[in-house]
């Protein structure tokens, strides 16, 4: 069996596509790794962090993601409620297993609430937040845990 799980960004991010909060038609650009340089000032971008230790014996991961908005130029409010978007989006969601890698989130939490960051160079605003997810991690010859 070949390794198909992905980064909790990329995941969040295809959730964040699959519900048109960002990418596609809706006119904010969606990314993983970077805030786009091109294609207009709204973007969300996604980024892995450092989450909390693995468990040991379980295939039970518990990696945190960042996002940050960043709105039309002097949109401070349009950009917060982006940003209330993707936190409604995650808080209190049902566990979801992806496919085809077989992950399951199980569970999200925030890492304190939204944060405005500043204003970049061009005046676009850019506000964050941090999210927990508890993983079980679909199996794999790679790994050495078991599943629960």
């Amino acid at each position: 069996m070949t390794e198909t799980s992905d980064s909790v960004a990329t995941q969040a991010s295809a959730l964040i596509g699959a519900a048109t909060i960002a990418g596609g038609s809706t006119g904010w650009l969606l990314s993983v790794g970077r805030l786009l340089a091109s294609g207009g000032d709204q973007n969300v971008a996604l980024y892995d962090t450092p989450g909390q230790a693995p468990e040991v014996k379980y295939l039970v991961d518990y990696p945190t993601f960042q996002i940050i908005v960043r709105g039309a130029i002097d949109d401070y409010a349009g950009a917060f409620r982006k940003a209330k978007q993707c936190k409604d989006l995650f808080l209190g969601m049902d566990p979801y297993t992806f496919s085809p890698s077989g992950d399951r989130w199980d569970g999200v939490t925030m890492l304190g609430d939204l944060a405005f960051l500043n204003y970049d160079d061009n005046s676009r605003p850019l506000w964050t937040g941090n999210y927990r997810v508890i993983v079980e991690r679909a199996t794999s010859t790679l790994s050495s845990r078991s599943t629960l």
